[in-house]
């Protein structure tokens, strides 16, 4: 079954495959969401820090679900959205799976993940 991959992250997504061969997904819009930090009433060092739980707000800019499409978005918008989409993959950026230059820029990855 063929399935179209839209990009909705802020950059274009550049997959580079065992073979060599690259595939990229220019942007075609940035898709986002408002996150909140709860906070735990703990400081370090005189920094407040932030509960591990988020909160996640409005989402914009991500069109909705199409019928064979699947779309690339940030790990936020995946983790937002996770449960309540099955249509989103995100850029996997574990060090197993993503390629730096030198100098640690991140140029692309080796794969998508279910987001």
């Amino acid at each position: 079954k063929k399935v179209k991959l839209r990009n909705f992250t802020s950059h274009e997504v550049v997959v580079f495959l065992a073979d060599g061969t690259e595939i990229r997904f220019p942007s075609e819009g940035t898709a986002r969401v408002e996150v909140y930090g709860e906070p735990c009433n703990e400081t370090i060092c005189g920094v407040p820090v932030l509960s591990r739980r988020a909160k996640y707000g409005e989402v914009s800019g991500l069109p909705e679900p199409e019928q064979g499409t699947m779309f690339i978005v940030s790990l936020v918008m995946g983790m937002a959205l996770r449960g309540s989409r099955d249509d989103l993959l995100v850029p996997a950026t574990d060090p197993a799976n993503v390629i730096r230059t030198p100098d640690g820029k991140i140029v692309g990855v080796r794969a998508l993940r279910h987001g």
